[in-house]
Parts: structure tokens; C-alpha cells; sequence
């Protein structure tokens, strides 16, 4: 009987000591992109195209600027000529380059007084030195009358998730971002108007560097809190997923890590 309660308190000591040692993931959120205008033409199609980094294989410290290169084309037709303001909400590099038919500008990004994802915290990120700011980005052109496409290319600053950590050891990541489609709603869009979409990761590499692993990628169409997952073409799943929208969800979701 004497030997039982020290057990039972050593024990207990030590179930307590492993879980207040135990951290929590490392989750950094950053911010959906999306493009508002208003304009009189119709919107024919468009195109949305990530090219974006390898997974992050959690045996160091995360790249915050672990970015996709992303670019929106949107193909109008435009009965009259008109002046039109486009506006671009991102988080990523310091300059928003724009194409309007065949002329190019660009417009630096200016960061808002928004810190944080809306309806969303920063995560849990020890290495973090600031929060992720929204930025903008403004353009004031001159729209011809007649075919034309409107084209956004950035840097689309990537969401990290840590899974499969614990005590003593670090996990992998997930990489994921989102870009908003709902203002296209407001538009006037073609009976058959579709969204192309286009993502290019690299595959990882395999033990000893013999083959190449391939990537888990999911995109999620969400609607009013629903979500649908989207159904991605690829070859055997290495690095080029593909799929086309004709529903047309408010918001794009996309996720990526290596398979377990």
C-alpha cells in the first residue's frame, strides 16, 4: 500500500508534464484575392492559373513568403467605350501587374487597416513577426468597345497549417489559398460562361530521390457556407490539376500537402 501512492502521483506528474509541453500547430492565415470593377460589357469567361511552390516539409521553419505567381484573365466584350476603376484585394508581393488588351501597367499594392483574414484569427505562429496585411491595389483605365481580355498577375501569399506534430517534433504543412468569385456575380456574364482553372505544383521527390511523390491537392467550390469539392483533372496527380466551372461558387478554396 505504501508503494501505490507514489506510483499513482509520479504517473500523474508525468501524463501532466507531457501535456503542458505539449504546443499547439502552427497555423498562418492569409487573405483570400479578389477583383471588384463595374463595368457595362458582358463577361465571357475566365481564366484563374496558380503556379505554386513545393509542399514545405516541416523540418524547418516555414518561408512566410512561400507564395503561388497567380494570375486572373477575364474575357469581355464591351458594346461602348467607358472608364472603369479596377480594384484588387490580395495578400502577397508589393506590386499587382495588369494587362488591358494589349497594354501593360502595374500599380503597387497598399496595405489596409484589415490585419487579419476576415472572421478568422492569425493561427497560432511563434515565428511570425506581424500579422498578414490585406493589400490593395487601384487602376484607372479606359475600356475600348469590342473584344478584350482584363488580366491580374501577383503574388498570392500561401496559408500554412501544421498536421501531424507533437511533443519534441515538428510536423508537415499543408499550403492552401483561396481567391473570391462572387463579385462576378454582380456582372453580366454569357449563357455559357465558364471558369478555367489551372494549378502547377511540383511533385516531391521520393526516397533517396528515386521517382517523384505526388501531391494531395483539393479545391473546394463554397457557397453560402457549403462546400462542393471540385473535380481536378491531372496527370497522375505530379503537378498539373485542371478542372472547369460552369456552377459558379463565391469562393475558390485550395489545399495541397504530401500524402500520408
Amino acid at each position: 500500500m505504501r508503494l501505490a501512492g507514489p506510483i499513482l502521483i509520479t504517473s500523474t506528474l508525468i501524463a501532466a508534464s507531457a501535456w503542458a509541453n505539449l504546443r499547439p500547430p502552427q497555423i498562418l492565415n492569409s487573405h483570400a484575392s479578389r477583383l471588384e470593377a463595374s463595368w457595362s460589357g458582358t463577361v465571357l469567361s475566365e481564366e484563374l492559373s496558380f503556379d505554386c511552390p513545393a509542399v514545405h516539409n516541416g523540418r524547418a521553419r516555414p518561408d512566410l513568403r512561400l507564395h503561388c505567381q497567380a494570375r486572373a484573365i477575364y474575357s469581355i466584350d464591351s458594346k461602348a467605350a467607358e472608364d472603369v476603376r479596377l480594384r484588387f484585394l490580395y495578400s502577397g508581393g508589393e506590386k499587382v501587374h495588369w494587362s488591358i488588351g494589349s497594354r501593360q501597367e502595374s500599380s503597387a499594392g497598399r496595405n489596409l487597416p484589415v490585419k487579419n483574414p476576415e472572421g478568422e484569427n492569425a493561427g497560432n505562429c511563434n515565428f511570425c513577426d506581424e500579422s498578414i496585411v490585406l493589400k490593395e491595389a487601384t487602376i484607372e483605365t479606359p475600356l475600348p468597345p469590342g473584344l478584350l481580355s482584363i488580366g491580374v498577375t501577383y503574388d498570392q501569399l500561401l496559408s500554412l497549417k501544421e498536421v501531424g506534430h507533437g511533443y519534441g517534433s515538428s510536423g508537415r504543412f499543408e499550403q492552401s489559398f483561396a481567391y473570391e468569385i462572387w463579385p462576378i456575380k454582380g456582372w453580366k456574364r454569357s449563357p455559357d460562361f465558364a471558369i478555367k482553372l489551372s494549378i502547377n505544383v511540383p511533385p516531391g521527390k521520393r526516397w533517396l530521390g528515386l521517382g517523384r511523390r505526388p501531391v494531395n491537392l483539393k479545391c473546394t467550390g463554397e457557397t453560402a457556407g457549403q462546400s462542393e469539392p471540385i473535380d481536378l483533372q491531372t496527370n497522375s496527380g505530379y503537378s498539373k490539376f485542371e478542372a472547369k466551372l460552369s456552377t459558379i461558387p463565391d469562393r475558390l478554396q485550395c489545399s495541397y500537402r504530401n500524402p500520408d
